[in-house]
């Protein structure tokens, strides 16, 4: 599946504005939106966004995330400001317009909003931590691209703990 831009902005958008997500940062976005792209990869049978992810440091990374976060910056549909957070800079997003939730599908809707309260209190460093358990970013290399087929597993499908 391609790259679907305006729905990755209109994911950030509805995270950025969620009233479940708490200290959003590009790393904590970055692990919501995986975490909604594979969902909606297990249930529905496509990604959300259409996004590769790549395997950094700190866990699974859109290809597109940083042009995207910059693209809704210059719309001032985002602003992003930097705060100390527990002697850690933070990078906080906060919306400025609401996401186009027209153009999503209803099951995708659903996955957001699941994602959004499930994980939406998660400390970045929690859901980074959470991610490394994912085969998907396990098994790519560093920097590389994750398996789509292998985001089709979460870490509850491996019972042996990778």
């Amino acid at each position: 599946m391609a790259l679907n831009q305006i729905k990755l902005k209109n994911m950030i958008l509805y995270f950025a504005n969620s009233p479940y997500i708490r200290n959003l940062g590009t790393t904590k976005l970055y692990k919501l939106l995986y975490y909604a792209d594979a969902a909606c990869l297990r249930e529905i049978g496509h990604s959300m966004s259409g996004s590769e992810y790549i395997k950094y440091e700190h866990g699974p990374v859109p290809s597109r995330g940083e042009k995207s976060i910059k693209t809704l910056r210059a719309e001032n549909a985002i602003m992003v400001e930097q705060e100390d957070f527990y002697g850690m800079r933070l990078d906080a997003i906060r919306a400025s317009s609401e996401p186009d939730l027209s153009i999503f599908e209803k099951a995708e809707l659903e996955i957001l909003q699941r994602i959004a309260q499930a994980k939406g209190a998660a400390s970045a460093r929690m859901l980074s931590e959470e991610s490394h358990l994912e085969p998907a970013w396990f098994y790519a290399a560093m920097m590389g691209k994750l398996s789509p087929d292998l985001m089709l597993y979460g870490a509850s499908e491996d019972p042996d703990g990778l």
